[in-house]
């Protein structure tokens, strides 16, 4: 029993991991990624302020999903569906499976930039890099 719960908040940990990297790169979907812009020109601020607002819900979001998981696992050991010592393995991994998905996410950025250098390079238009790793829809945002 207590195999299928350490199963089951993994599966809600990557989930919910999941459904934070679909929202937060929903912004490359409008036009190529031209959400930031337009948010940009409609309330008359620069990119950086719209990626500052971006960076806060992300992170504001992160830290309840975080609190949030932690709550069950503190609720599954004081139910006793799950051992301390259990408890931290799953935190361990969590923390591992973090640290993957942001070298991916770093990985998948130098190559988008090494492509786009080399579009540039040949004079290539990014919206024609469909398909070469770039998300399918055009280079988007580097």
């Amino acid at each position: 029993m207590n195999r299928k719960i350490v199963i089951s908040v993994l599966t809600l940990a990557l989930a919910g991991s999941a459904i934070l990297a679909t929202r937060t790169s929903a912004q490359g979907i409008f036009s190529g990624g031209n959400l930031k812009s337009a948010l940009a020109e409609k309330f008359g601020k620069s990119e950086d302020e719209v990626q500052a607002v971006f960076d806060q819900v992300r992170d504001q979001r992160q830290a309840e999903m975080q609190q949030t998981q932690q709550d069950r696992l503190d609720q599954a050991v004081a139910d006793g569906n799950l051992t301390e010592d259990q408890k931290q393995i799953i935190l361990a991994k969590k923390a591992e499976l973090q640290q993957q998905r942001q070298a991916d996410r770093k990985m998948r950025q130098t190559y988008q930039q090494e492509l786009k250098t080399w579009a540039d390079e040949n004079g290539i238009d990014t919206q024609y890099l469909f398909g070469l790793g770039t998300g399918g829809h055009g280079f988007g945002r580097p």
